[in-house]
């Protein structure tokens, strides 16, 4: 890690990336719901990736906190198969995880149990699937890596919360449940249930209702990202009939976590082009825009 003296002159982005704490999450202001990791921002992104191809000293410094890719390729593990036992390294495993995120071309490699051994190719063998040997932190520094190489395209914009909503649905919209908003995305919004019980219920309506409030992040948005009062307990939460959206149960994209075995957790994936009889896809997309805008004017002045 690069010690604070050498890059205490340095601006705000670079200064964090090389702190080397990739998996760090930062507000956008403190009494808003809302935070973005480096990652999340192409605007940084693309700041980080010309501030070390141009200056050897900086990039030196994020050399220094590679060094978790020797130790991925350092750890062993034996995949035992039909007819071989084959060596790998979890360097591999990160790598196959990383291209499964564009495509889902691996899932049956990545998802399916397998007979792993982390002793050696003769054994023993435990039953587990691939994912179970990935570390949260550990992805989100691989993750981070891989994006400032070009080695996965840049996310444009991604700001994180974690806010109740509630959803109605059923042929008179007698049904309701609770999900969560996880993201929020230039082209969508990213929800999220650890009831496995929603995703049926779900299945078997044809539009659903999502109730969402957006009077707090509009008003965010017109007073520049600041939100001068204590944010509200329900920045998104509302059960009138008036703050919503319809999409069809069929535009829904539906994906797992890949912590999903053990977190029952499921996403769901809304874009704003399949929002029906609301205002959510041009407030949020003001929003978006808004804070690409402003994360630009912040990089200058920094």
């Amino acid at each position: 890690m690069a010690k604070a003296a050498e890059i205490q002159e340095m601006d705000w982005a670079v200064t964090e990336a090389l702190s080397g704490d990739w998996t760090k999450t930062y507000k956008i202001d403190q009494n808003a719901p809302l935070e973005f990791k480096l990652i999340d921002n192409k605007v940084i992104m693309n700041h980080l990736q010309k501030s070390f191809r141009n200056d050897s000293e900086i990039l030196g410094l994020h050399k220094k906190n590679l060094d978790f890719l020797d130790t991925l390729h350092d750890i062993k593990i034996w995949l035992k198969l039909e007819e071989c036992v084959l060596p790998m390294s979890l360097y591999d495993v990160y790598t196959t995880f990383t291209k499964n995120l564009k495509d889902d071309s691996f899932d049956d490699q990545l998802f399916n149990s397998n007979e792993v051994s982390f002793i050696g190719p003769l054994g023993p063998f435990k039953n587990i699937s691939l994912v179970e040997c990935l570390n949260d932190r550990m992805v989100g520094k691989f993750l981070f890596d891989s994006s400032l190489k070009s080695k996965i395209p840049s996310r444009n914009l991604r700001v994180r919360t974690n806010e109740d909503i509630l959803v109605t649905h059923g042929a008179n919209e007698e049904l309701q449940n609770r999900v969560r908003i996880k993201q929020i995305t230039n082209n969508g919004i990213l929800f999220s249930s650890f009831d496995g019980d929603v995703i049926d219920q779900f299945s078997k309506t044809e539009d659903l209702k999502f109730h969402l409030n957006t009077k707090s992040i509009l008003q965010f948005t017109k007073n520049n990202f600041r939100m001068p009062l204590q944010v509200e307990k329900n920045f998104f939460y509302c059960e009138d009939g008036i703050h919503y959206f319809k999409v069809q149960e069929s535009k829904i994209k539906r994906s797992l976590s890949y912590r999903s075995n053990d977190t029952n957790e499921f996403f769901m994936f809304v874009r704003y082009c399949d929002m029906k009889e609301s205002d959510t896809p041009e407030v949020f997309g003001e929003f978006t825009k808004g804070l690409e805008q402003y994360f630009q004017y912040f990089l200058r002045s920094a």
